[in-house]
């Protein structure tokens, strides 16, 4: 017979780490996801389309410290058929899983590694500028030239 009260704790452990789902409500301790770095050269744009299966809609978004889940949407606007700016751009999704601190602050940065095999997207802590977690996609689209050197 298993010991119920070491089965509790492992159940409220559990519940601790993973947090509640996503409900972008700011609370005393709530993480704050403040979307895509937009500064020159910060790579290209991630927006974010659910956080724990919920949509995900104007940032800052609220999360409730622990592990959240990331359905996110790649647009790169360098890639077209011509491997120039402008024209059309390919899209991609992408899912990626985070833990956010109590009251931390963060931003999603994508970019292209692997002369264009992949992207990469990456959780930096606002504060200290490191990256807490990062996520690799095969690049699916074909007709990515990686801009001139």
């Amino acid at each position: 017979m298993r010991n119920p009260v070491m089965l509790l704790m492992a159940c409220l452990l559990v519940g601790c780490v993973a947090g509640p789902p996503y409900a972008n409500t700011r609370t005393q301790d709530a993480a704050t996801l403040v979307g895509t770095d937009k500064s020159e050269g910060a790579g290209m744009p991630v927006l974010i389309d659910t956080i724990d299966g919920a949509t995900a809609q104007n940032p800052p978004f609220y999360l409730t410290p622990g592990s959240h889940h990331l359905s996110l949407h790649i647009e790169n606007p360098r890639m077209n058929e011509e491997g120039l700016s402008g024209g059309r751009a390919d899209e991609q999704q992408m899912e990626m899983d985070v833990f956010v601190a109590a009251n931390g602050s963060y931003r999603l940065t994508g970019f292209v590694a692997d002369s264009g095999s992949f992207y990469v997207v990456q959780l930096i802590d606002v504060a200290s500028g490191s990256v807490c977690s990062q996520s690799r996609s095969r690049i699916v689209a074909s007709g990515y030239k990686p801009p001139p050197e």
